[in-house]
């Protein structure tokens, strides 16, 4: 599919699109524009985090976060750890790359202690896939 835009019209997107009169276009620009348009834009990092959460409620069968979080919670502690949630990946046949997984938790172990509970689990999740 290609679009020809003449001058006038690629102007007067540049303008639209230049929130600030600055005359450049920054990328919290590019973004907020594209959101208002309807276009989901997520940085490389947000989309591993949306890819994961696709796959615990989409692909593997669990309702929802909690459920996923209780499946994940082996121990029965009301904490994961890294190895917990591979286990359970494995299990359920999710294929996620490990770095993922490591990235997660480097965002969601706010206590840095290897464990997360519920609320860390959630708030990756919110954050990043707007729930």
């Amino acid at each position: 599919m290609s679009i020809h835009i003449d001058k006038q019209e690629l102007d007067i997107l540049f303008l639209y699109i230049d929130i600030d009169g600055s005359g450049s276009i920054e990328y919290k620009e590019f973004c907020r524009r594209l959101k208002r348009a309807g276009v989901v834009v997520r940085k490389q990092e947000e989309e591993l985090i949306y890819k994961l959460f696709k796959e615990i409620t989409v692909n593997s069968g669990m309702e929802n976060l909690k459920e996923a979080f209780d499946q994940f919670d082996i121990t029965n502690t009301g904490k994961i750890t890294m190895s917990d949630m591979n286990e359970v990946l494995r299990a359920c046949n999710v294929e996620i790359d490990p770095k993922t997984v490591v990235y997660f938790f480097e965002l969601a172990d706010s206590t840095k202690d290897g464990k997360i509970n519920y609320k860390e689990f959630y708030k990756v999740f919110e954050r990043t896939c707007d729930l």
